[in-house]
């Protein structure tokens, strides 16, 4: 499903030289709020490309509006976003996505709680992204693609209870309009899980989970030598963790295990894990320590992308309404079921002002570089932002 550009220049323009309040709404708890995200930055290449770089400016802009309902502890919410972009040298590039979402979060008694959520949007595939990531002539404009996400959450057990369990189930759905390669990409990804938190402290939890995820292809490819080449999977994680906030300045979650992804003649085993450590040695300063594993659908090559991510930020709150953030990373792909590895390295320096309670003000400057043996897909990309985000 595509929809055409709406004309936002001038919008996105006036949301970067200054908003007012007047124009944006009202909040209350229950009710309407408005905001508005706008972004101008330089991209120095835009298709992420060695060979045949394009730099440009790009004007971004991205309303929303959220309608919210509360009740006894109990929240409804329903969203919409526009996401706007125009690529001054390069206008093929330019793009509208569109974002409709609801949430709700019911708690039925003091021991039972649910949380549901549906989404649906309206998405572009970036040239030097997804299967166009090789620079390929073909390739005259983004490619668009619908995804539909239903993601539903019970828990089971008090807040203060020594055991609490949550059972949870997802469906994601992918339709792409797939001008250049058919329609071999459109699939849906089913997970059911359930998640045990033991407490073992006033402030410690121990942790044992499971998940099960089923991709399903609408269609199966075809590999080089014509022939068919089976992308649906089955994926079971096996977990155990730990949870903690000791004190004011110290939390964190770890969850390490196994994950076992099977296809009809394929299969792989890997260390799975997931680690968010915080630490803030003082009351306006934080450290964050991110560290992962994740299965991601390929573009192409190989069965799935066997991706390992580490990170850390700065967050560091100064005199006066100014903070900046600090953040570096590393990730690692390898393309299981074929001899492709990518190391991608990244990082991140922004400062924030905060003039008023409902605008925040910032500026910085991006890298990010990946490092592949497949030398068609090598590049660096230098980015320099300003953005204005308002939420009334």
């Amino acid at each position: 499903m595509t929809i055409k550009h709406v004309p936002l220049k001038l919008t996105a323009a006036i949301a970067i030289l200054g908003l007012s309040p007047l124009t944006l709404g009202q909040e209350s708890a229950s009710g309407l709020s408005y905001g508005l995200d706008s972004e101008l930055r330089y991209d120095d290449n835009i298709y992420r490309s060695e060979s045949s770089e394009k730099a440009s400016f790009i004007l971004a802009a991205s309303p929303f509006v959220k309608a919210t309902f509360l009740n006894q502890g109990n929240s409804y919410q329903v969203g919409y976003r526009l996401n706007y972009a125009e690529y001054f040298s390069a206008s093929a590039d330019s793009y509208d996505d569109h974002e409709f979402s609801a949430d709700i979060n019911h708690r039925f008694t003091t021991r039972q709680a649910i949380n549901a959520k549906v989404s649906h949007k309206l998405l572009t595939e970036q040239r030097g992204t997804g299967f166009s990531e090789e620079p390929n002539t073909l390739v005259r404009s983004p490619d668009d693609y619908d995804a539909t996400q239903f993601a539903f959450t019970y828990f089971i057990g008090a807040p203060q209870a020594r055991a609490r369990v949550e059972l949870n189930a997802t469906r994601d759905v992918l339709s792409f309009d797939s001008s250049y390669v058919g329609d071999t990409r459109d699939y849906k990804a089913d997970q059911l899980g359930a998640l045990l938190r033991y407490r073992v402290g006033a402030r410690t939890d121990l942790l044992a989970e499971y998940r099960n995820l089923n991709v399903s292809y609408d269609n199966t490819p075809l590999d080089a030598n014509g022939q068919p080449f089976d992308l649906d999977s089955d994926e079971d994680y096996y977990l155990a963790g730990i949870s903690w906030e000791l004190t004011a300045k110290t939390r964190g979650e770890v969850r390490v295990g196994r994950s076992e992804r099977d296809y009809d003649d394929f299969s792989s085993s890997n260390t799975h894990w997931e680690a968010e450590l915080e630490w803030r040695p003082l009351s306006y300063s934080e450290f964050v320590l991110t560290s992962g594993r994740e299965s991601l659908e390929t573009y192409g090559t190989g069965r799935f992308i066997n991706v390992k991510k580490h990170s850390l930020a700065w967050n560091h709150a100064w005199r006066g309404r100014v903070s900046t953030k600090l953040q570096a990373g590393v990730t690692n792909d390898d393309y299981e079921d074929s001899s492709r590895r990518d190391d991608q390295t990244f990082w991140l320096a922004e400062v924030f002002y905060e003039p008023r309670t409902w605008l925040k003000l910032s500026g910085g400057v991006a890298y990010n570089e990946n490092d592949s043996n497949f030398e068609l897909v090598n590049y660096e990309r230098n980015l320099v932002f300003i953005k204005a985000n308002v939420e009334l």
